[in-house]
């Protein structure tokens, strides 16, 4: 009787004495345990029953914790000298010299169930009371199957695109990505493995953990848009505010292939190929097929009627990446095509039925002092429209530096800008200075 009156006390010690000594190993209880032993009150069987119920109440609180919320911010500070400034010519977004919080971003992430998280990214760029960049949640499938994606989100279209602005070589992405490709949707995505966690263009490592295939392929509303700051819109931005909900009963098709055959930690340590399409119908329902004030024209269209329900869009992209010592290189080239049944009119008076931008880009970084200090160069060209030259036909060139002095938690970046326009050429070269601190 006295044995089992000791056995149903050590199956209820008061939840406080047990989570304290488990909590030290387990080190009071134990010592409990053994005195008890020693004197002969508990046989081998008693201990093995405790034990076993120690242990199942041990794994049930743990299974009742709520895992915790992990927070992680981002502040780049920035200063911006635009040479010969002049409000007539103003290259969007800069307004004029000074200093500005170009990037101001909370994240919060975590486990709700087992195998399903979910992220929230906040923006509170440039002094805006703050939107919604990123909400989703995700089911984790298995490690080897991937997992399915639902929510805001980025497109996987291209690979500059996939990289967070945390880990560029330059301030800035190229144009090309934010004027011919797809940023943020809203929709449901399948991905092996995650894009943004194993890419990016700054360091001259290799990510060893990057697998030799990736890819993903997602169907989305196909807004183009994200609060106002994305590609596509109307005169009116909310009638293709990504989050709102779809604008019509079209989606955007999306697919990315990844392929990276190198992965060595020196010599020729990286090489990686990326392919990405796109498709969809009736791309949005905005009155004009021109981006807002901030963005330039897409397309070169002043008239004409896209809109109509045998709209069709297609685009793909093809990039790669490499790395040789202490030198990395990127380039990506990206195609966009709009067919309509009707009469498109451009800039210069012509009209067609279908239209063509494309634009690539080539960027290279050499760590003059691993780790810590690289240079940098990049050339990229733009041409909205095949049939029309105009000021927004461009070919723009960067020269910049990166000083690491804490890698991409603490550094400070410095880049100067030229553009050549096609026609009338604008006083818009700029230089730049940043200072990143992520916590």
């Amino acid at each position: 009787m006295f044995i089992l009156i000791c056995l149903a006390a050590f199956m209820t010690l008061p939840k406080v004495i047990m989570a304290a000594g488990m909590e030290n190993g387990g080190t009071d209880t134990q010592q409990l345990i053994q005195i008890l032993k020693d004197k002969g009150l508990l046989t081998d069987e008693d201990l093995a029953k405790i034990q076993t119920r120690i242990k199942e109440q041990k794994e049930q609180e743990k299974q009742n914790e709520k895992p915790p919320v992990k927070i992680q911010g981002r502040v780049q500070f920035r200063y911006t000298s635009i040479e010969d400034f002049d409000k007539s010519t103003k290259i969007p977004p800069l307004d004029a010299n000074g200093f500005r919080l170009q990037r101001v971003r909370l994240f919060f992430s975590g486990t709700a169930v087992p195998k399903v998280d979910y992220y929230v990214h906040l923006n509170f760029d440039q002094g805006t009371d703050g939107h919604v960049w990123d909400a989703y949640l995700q089911y984790n499938i298995s490690p080897e199957w991937g997992h399915v994606r639902f929510g805001q989100y980025k497109v996987p279209f291209g690979r500059q695109w996939l990289i967070s602005s945390a880990k560029f070589l330059f301030m800035n992405r190229s144009n090309i990505g934010d004027y011919a490709g797809f940023r943020r949707d809203i929709g449901m995505m399948y991905e092996k493995y995650s894009f943004t966690e194993h890419y990016q263009d700054a360091f001259a490592e290799a990510d060893m953990n990057e697998p030799a295939v990736n890819y993903a392929f997602g169907i989305f509303n196909g807004n183009h848009i994200a609060d106002g700051n994305g590609f596509l819109s109307g005169s009116d931005l909310s009638s293709a505010r990504v989050g709102a909900g779809n604008d019509n009963d079209q989606y955007l098709y999306v697919g990315r292939l990844s392929l990276t055959p190198v992965k060595r930690e020196d010599g020729f340590k990286y090489l990686s190929f990326g392919l990405s399409a796109a498709y969809q119908k009736q791309p949005t329902n905005g009155e004009r097929f021109i981006q807002d004030d901030t963005k330039k024209a897409l397309f070169d269209v002043t008239s004409g009627n896209p809109w109509t329900l045998s709209d069709r869009e297609a685009a793909w992209e093809v990039d790669s990446q490499w790395i040789i010592g202490q030198a990395v290189f990127q380039a990506e080239y990206m195609r966009r095509k709009l067919a309509t049944d009707s009469l498109l009119t451009f800039t210069n008076g012509l009209n067609a039925k279908s239209v063509t931008a494309d634009g690539w880009y080539l960027q290279g970084g050499y760590f003059v002092i691993p780790k810590k200090l690289s240079l940098n160069a990049r050339y990229e060209t733009y041409d909205p429209n095949d049939q029309v030259q105009s000021q927004n036909d461009y070919d723009r060139y960067t020269l910049g530096f990166n000083y690491y002095i804490n890698g991409n938690n603490f550094k400070l970046q410095g880049d100067y800008n030229w553009q050549d326009e096609a026609v009338q050429d604008l006083n818009n070269d700029f230089w730049e200075l940043q200072l990143q601190l992520l916590f």
